[in-house]
């Protein structure tokens, strides 16, 4: 009985030596883990800040460079050949220096067509972007153009249709072709195309282009020639049918008016 209540004493000690052994590598090994997983919670915590701290440093950039001058206009420069369109578009460009850069090249499109659409003399408008922020303004306009006379006035008119509101003094009418008669932008625009067409040698022979319509024949035309000839043409076929009068006008013995309508013949000036 004696040895059982010793062996009972050994077991119990040696239970409990085990539990505190098992307390002691239990205490350990956590201790042992933590500096781990603080590691681990910062990786963590890093990874997820860094997003944020990326967003918050563009929304910052970007804020700065619209603070500083480089993201405005710093000078607005107009290039042009014609002079009096040059007057003119410095009026018409809706930008001036010290205007956000982003907003001038976001509206540069609808500034350019709102200059063609009001200055009938130029044929094409650039925008160039230089030094980053200077704005260069490339004007090119409409050369030689030809006149539309209202109310004893020339006034400049272009291949566009479009007529200028200024009047221009001509010194000498012989080196220009005159259109008269015409008023529809459409109309001017086709018998101008067709008048371009025609070729060098003959076009320059042409005095004046004279809007001659009937209500059977809308696209008549009169055509003043140097020579004192009159021709009668429609417009769409004006180019085609102004190839033969060099060959019709040479069997004329006297100023005659030459009917190209349909086939050709002539007659007699004032008859």
């Amino acid at each position: 009985m004696k040895t059982n209540g010793n062996d009972s004493n050994s077991s119990g000690r040696l239970e409990r030596y085990q539990e505190r052994k098992q307390r002691k590598n239990s205490r350990y090994r956590v201790g042992h883990q933590i500096p781990g997983i603080r590691r681990q919670q910062r990786r963590q915590l890093i990874k997820g800040f860094l997003p944020i701290l990326l967003a918050f440093s563009i929304i910052a950039l970007i804020s700065l460079y619209f603070v500083l001058p480089y993201s405005r206009i710093s000078e607005i420069k107009v290039q042009t050949d014609r002079q009096l369109a040059d007057a003119n578009i410095n009026k018409q460009i809706p930008f001036q220096a010290g205007d956000s850069l982003f907003m001038v090249k976001r509206n540069q499109s609808k500034a350019q067509q709102y200059v063609l659409n009001h200055n009938a003399e130029v044929k094409k408008i650039d925008f160039v972007f230089t030094h980053h922020n200077q704005l260069n303004v490339k004007v090119m306009g409409y050369s030689d153009p030809e006149y539309a006379l209202r109310n004893g006035k020339y006034y400049p008119v272009y291949p566009s249709g479009n007529i200028s509101n200024q009047a221009v003094k001509i010194k000498n009418l012989d080196d220009v072709c005159v259109l008269s008669g015409f008023n529809q932008k459409e109309e001017i625009k086709n018998v101008l195309k067709q008048y371009k067409n025609i070729k060098p040698p003959i076009r320059n022979q042409i005095k004046e282009l004279q809007s001659a319509t009937t209500k059977s024949n809308p696209e008549r035309i009169k055509i003043v020639m140097k020579d004192g000839n009159e021709v009668y043409v429609k417009t769409s076929t004006m180019a085609e049918k102004m190839a033969y009068y060099p060959s019709i006008a040479k069997t004329l013995k006297q100023k005659s008016v030459i009917n190209m309508e349909v086939g050709a013949y002539s007659y007699p000036l004032g008859k």
